[in-house]
């Protein structure tokens, strides 16, 4: 998917976020967007997904040079971000099964070794809700990497993560990154855009 912004801006109330970005991110680009806490990076990760409209300007998605409206990006789209909620009632095959539903998935065996690979339980026998900070996390980095979208939103993709859980993170990213355009937002820590990441700074544009 290729992104163009043109003079796009976002404003709550009186306060920019960031305004007057002109940018156009490849199809199959892997872009990191930095900027300290309150910098905007999770608004900017919304706005291109069509989640929240910029104040000013607009956004242009294109899929195989078909332009894609805002109300149908998240037909195109997959996201892994703090502010996003597990279905806790159910356990981890019940929320792959309700996944599949929304988003193409790779066939049971594929999943199946990614589940053990990432330490998760692979049966019935636990809720999500009974899962640690660390183990949702790996969740929502599975059911976002392994779905079938043109573009891959990380947010702080390694919060809740230690380092066995970072290093198995690069590893999906560097297998289930790939053909896709990926936007990483985080603090500064090389170990969330592995490889050959783009730097975008948002501090540029306030």
């Amino acid at each position: 998917m290729r992104i163009e912004l043109h003079g796009a801006g976002k404003r709550f109330g009186r306060q920019w976020v960031f305004k007057d970005i002109n940018y156009v991110f490849d199809a199959g680009g892997q872009y990191a967007i930095l900027g300290k806490n309150g910098s905007g990076k999770s608004t900017f990760l919304k706005m291109l997904a069509g989640f929240l409209p910029p104040t000013k300007g607009h956004i242009r998605c294109y899929v195989d040079e078909i332009n894609v409206e805002p109300d149908r990006m998240y037909a195109h789209l997959s996201v892994s971000a703090p502010y996003m909620e597990l279905i806790e009632e159910f356990t981890l095959p019940e929320l792959i099964r309700f996944q599949r539903q929304c988003k193409a998935l790779p066939n049971n065996n594929i999943i199946d070794k990614i589940i053990r690979e990432a330490g998760l339980p692979s049966g019935d026998e636990k809720q999500i809700r009974q899962f640690s900070s660390g183990m949702k996390q790996r969740v929502k980095l599975i059911l976002a990497m392994l779905s079938d979208a043109r573009l891959l939103l990380l947010d702080e993709p390694c919060s809740n993560l230690d380092r066995e859980g970072r290093e198995w993170y690069g590893r999906m990213l560097a297998g289930y990154g790939r053909n896709k355009t990926v936007f990483v937002a985080s603090n500064h820590q090389a170990e969330e855009y592995p490889g050959n990441f783009s730097l975008f700074t948002l501090s540029k544009f306030y």
